[in-house]
């Protein structure tokens, strides 16, 4: 079982990389039909 502090870190991680994602795919959008 992972402690609490790795979970946190873990959770954090995959939200960031979610927003990246989401950031990406607005910008996509804005670019390709202004």
């Amino acid at each position: 079982m992972l402690r609490l502090t790795e979970t946190k870190h873990e959770v954090m991680r995959i939200g960031v990389m979610a927003a990246q994602q989401t950031l990406t795919l607005l910008v996509e959008v804005r670019v390709l039909y202004p």
